[in-house]
């Protein structure tokens, strides 16, 4: 393939909004209780790639721009009321979001530019998680919450392939990521080589309960986060035995932001016994890596 600048770029996009809620009231001389129950779950595997195989020759008077990018934004809601003037109001909710993406952008072959070579691949996960419950009766009333966030499995990856043959000789304007946003100093201006793999990862994590009875009052709740539990892989890399030119600079980058909020309460009202527990879990495991190979 023969032409000035080439540009090859992959873009997801996902937004969701999950909302569960129940209502169970009870109100009489025959009222023995109430159950309440909401419960919202979403899975969600992304899959996003921008390459140039390896068999491929590909050479231009301009740039070679390669970018690959997934954005998921999630917000999830589940909430429950149950009141009865009978024994037992119990009121249970939960939420769970579970995601496993994979982003990759890479070049092969043979890539002879008179501008620069440019790869970037970028994941962006915004989650925000709330559960609570309202559990009101003549005895017990019973408020039990929680709010999960899961990311097990997540590789975002730039690489120049192993035997790639890359020559960018630097010459015209400095490009940046298409894909990014339009502020200078978060997607600056570049010229030579470049390899960029940026994970940005902001959530929030709430859960709240309240019993209350005349009796006992028991309420609960729980936030867990976890990543990396299988893998979380960020990394730029120069393969083993390719080859890289360049007349400029050659940057090999990769960064990971984290970012999180976790708030859980409960109140639990009796006249005879109040009882509440809260609890926050965070388990986070992963791994940043930008470097070159040996034989490179």
């Amino acid at each position: 393939l023969d032409a000035g600048t080439v540009t090859l770029t992959a873009s997801n996009k996902n937004w969701m909004l999950p909302l569960a809620g129940g209502i169970a009231i009870a109100v009489g001389d025959d009222s023995y209780g109430a159950l309440g129950a909401a419960l919202t779950l979403a899975f969600v595997h992304s899959d996003v790639s921008a390459s140039v195989a390896d068999t491929a020759d590909v050479q231009g008077t301009g740039s070679l721009i390669v970018s690959a990018k997934d954005v998921t934004e999630v917000i999830s809601v589940a909430a429950d009321l149950a009141v009865t003037s009978g024994d037992a109001g119990i009121a249970a909710s939960v939420t769970s979001v579970n995601l496993s993406p994979s982003v990759q952008a890479s070049i092969g072959g043979v890539d002879n530019f008179d501008g620069s070579v440019y790869l970037q691949a970028t994941q962006i996960t915004h989650v925000i998680d709330v559960a609570g419950t309202v559990g009101g009766a003549d005895s017990a009333g019973i408020g039990v919450s929680g709010a999960n966030i899961n990311i097990p499995a997540r590789t975002v990856q730039a690489s120049i392939d192993s035997d790639a043959d890359v020559d960018a000789r630097s010459q015209g304007g400095a490009v940046s990521d298409p894909l990014g946003p339009n502020d200078p100093v978060q997607n600056p201006l570049v010229r030579g080589v470049h390899l960029g793999a940026n994970t940005t990862d902001i959530l929030y994590a709430i859960a709240a309960g309240l019993g209350a009875a005349s009796s006992a009052g028991i309420a609960g709740s729980v936030a867990v986060i976890t990543t990396g539990t299988t893998t979380d892989l960020t990394e730029a890399f120069i393969d083993d035995s390719a080859e890289v030119d360049s007349d400029d600079k050659v940057t090999v980058s990769a960064k990971a932001r984290f970012t999180t909020t976790m708030i859980t309460g409960v109140v639990g009202v009796a006249s005879t016994a109040g009882i509440g527990a809260a609890c926050t879990v965070l388990v986070r495991d992963g791994t940043v890596q930008a470097y070159i190979g040996p034989n490179a």
